[in-house]
């Protein structure tokens, strides 16, 4: 991680720094919610593994506490819910969509989806002046 951090400041084009994604900030939330897993992990009494208590099963990447455990976590936490029927199959819809309760996976996730809108504006706006051209 930490050489793709440095790949990445170093592949920021300094008038478009605005429009980069903010990764150090987005590690800082990742971070927060390791922590708070690990202390919701340490106080409470159990012997489940940290990969299931953060709703995470085992994926054979050996033991411990990854850094990308929050990151599985949310995803599982967003993967479709219910069995598709055949109307949601037609649809395209195949399940819904969980609301994160923990307050740094909402921090998160309302920060990612900030940088994503920061993305997508800048690439549309980069695009409607090359189209203008």
């Amino acid at each position: 991680m930490v050489k793709f951090s440095r790949e990445y400041d170093a592949s920021i084009i300094p008038e478009w720094k605005p429009a980069f994604v903010d990764y150090k900030g987005l590690k800082k939330l990742i971070k927060k919610i390791k922590v708070a897993r690990r202390d919701a992990d340490d106080s409470s009494a159990g012997d489940s593994s940290p990969e299931t208590a953060a709703g995470v099963e085992s994926v054979g990447y050996g033991g411990g506490f990854s850094m990308l455990d929050p990151v599985r976590a949310l995803a599982a936490r967003f993967a479709p819910r219910v069995q598709a029927t055949s109307e949601d199959e037609e649809s395209g819809d195949s399940g819904e969509f969980v609301r994160s309760t923990d307050k740094h996976e909402r921090e998160f996730l309302e920060k990612a989806d900030e940088e994503l809108e920061k993305v997508n504006t800048f690439y549309a706006a980069q695009e409607a002046e090359l189209l203008g051209r």
